[in-house]
Order: structure tokens, then C-alpha cells, then sequence
């Protein structure tokens, strides 16, 4: 068995993996980062939500097929905000055997999605504090790995897990 140090540098190694990925992906970029839409001369403020009208249709009463249309898109045109950029987070880690894994949003009013990697099962998924120490935060949008401590504080809203898989 690992190491408690050794799971959390193995977590945090694939969730850097895992946002090198996406940003090797969205090549037009987010329509919500000022350096993305002025990179793409504008290109992102017309891409999400033309990605997003395929996407929607597609959403069923299974989680993983939706996430993976989501992230499909979201590749095959280039951009994405923060939910389809952490879908396609989400799917890359899922592919590669990464357990467990969280897809997580913050709780009204908030608004940003993203993946937690090595949250325990019996945690509290709406208090990051619970999640134990081989939790670790792969927020692609904003390009960072960060400790589940720092979702609140950087946020200001509690996050919420949308899919889990074990």
C-alpha cells in the first residue's frame, strides 16, 4: 500500500495531468476569461454557448454519458467554461483509473464547477474539511491543484458533488 504522501503526490500529479490535458484542448478558449476571448479575437463568446445548445440536448438521467457529450464537445471545438472544462477533467482522470472521483459545483448562488480527486466516501461532499487528506481540488478552468480548504476561501460559497464515481 502507498504511503499517505505518496496517494496525495499521486493525486495531485494526475490532477495537474489532467489540466495540462484540457488546456491542450481549448484552443478557443472560456467566454468568462478576459485572455480568452481577447486571444480568440472574440471566438469564445461565440463558441460556448453554440457548444453548450448541442450539449444540452443531451443530457439524460445518466450522468456519465452526459458528461462525456459534454466533454466530447467541448474538445472537438475547442472551448468551454468551467463545467465543461472540468467535465472534460472528470472523463480524463475516470479514463486513466483515477478513484474516487468527484464532479462538483458550488451551491447557489455560486457558479463554478470542478473535480475532486481521493474525497473519503463518508466525508460530507458540502464540507470540504471532511474530505480527508489525500482530497485534492483540479479546478482546469483556473488552472490550479489546489487542498479542498481553499474552495470556500476562494469561492465564497460551499461546493456540492454532482457525480461520484468510487
Amino acid at each position: 500500500m502507498a504511503t499517505l504522501a505518496a496517494a496525495s503526490l499521486d493525486y495531485r500529479g494526475a490532477a495537474q495531468e489532467a489540466i495540462s490535458y484540457v488546456r491542450s484542448k481549448m484552443t478557443v478558449g472560456a467566454s468568462n476569461k478576459i485572455p480568452d476571448v481577447l486571444g480568440s479575437l472574440g471566438m469564445s463568446l461565440l463558441c460556448v454557448p453554440a457548444e453548450r445548445s448541442v450539449t444540452r440536448d443531451s443530457q439524460s438521467d445518466r450522468m456519465l454519458p452526459y458528461l462525456r457529450v459534454i466533454a466530447g464537445a467541448a474538445e472537438n471545438v475547442g472551448c468551454g467554461n468551467c463545467g465543461e472544462q472540468s467535465a472534460t477533467a472528470f472523463v480524463f482522470l475516470l479514463d486513466k483509473g483515477i478513484r474516487p472521483i468527484d464532479w462538483m459545483a458550488l451551491q447557489d448562488p455560486g457558479d463554478h464547477a470542478f473535480v475532486v480527486i481521493g474525497r473519503l466516501a463518508t466525508s460530507d461532499a458540502t464540507d470540504p474539511n471532511t474530505w480527508g487528506n489525500l482530497a485534492v481540488v483540479c479546478d482546469p478552468w483556473k488552472g490550479l491543484v489546489y487542498a479542498p480548504n481553499m474552495i470556500v476561501p476562494m469561492w465564497h460559497h460551499n461546493p456540492d458533488s454532482i457525480f461520484r464515481v468510487d
